[in-house]
C-alpha cells in the first residue's frame, strides 16, 4: 500500500511533468507557426541582426569581449526571466 506522502509526491511529480509537456507543446506550436507562416520575416531579421552585429564587432573588437562577458554572466538570469514571462502570458491567455 502506498503511503499518503508518497501518493502526494507522485501526484505532484505527474502534474509537474504534465505542465512541462503542455508548455513545451505550446512553445513548439508557436515556433512552428511563426516559421511556417512568417519565414521571410525570420530570414530578414536573421540577416539584419547578423550583418549589424558583424559590422559592430568587426570595427570595435573590444566591445565584443565586453558584451560576451556580460552575456555569459547574465544569460541564465535572462533565460529564467523570459521563461517566467512566457509562462505568465500563457496562463493569462488560458484564463
Amino acid at each position: 500500500m502506498i503511503s499518503l506522502q508518497k501518493q502526494a509526491g507522485y501526484t505532484v511529480l505527474l502534474g509537474g511533468w504534465t505542465v512541462c509537456v503542455w508548455a513545451f507543446t505550446q512553445l513548439w506550436n508557436n515556433i512552428y507557426d511563426i516559421l511556417s507562416h512568417h519565414y521571410y520575416v525570420v530570414l530578414g531579421y536573421a540577416f539584419v541582426a547578423g550583418m549589424s552585429s558583424f559590422t559592430v564587432t568587426a570595427r570595435m573588437p573590444e566591445i565584443l569581449s565586453t558584451v560576451l562577458q556580460i552575456l555569459l554572466c547574465q544569460a541564465p538570469n535572462f533565460m529564467d526571466f523570459l521563461l517566467l514571462v512566457y509562462l505568465c502570458k500563457v496562463i493569462f491567455v488560458c484564463l
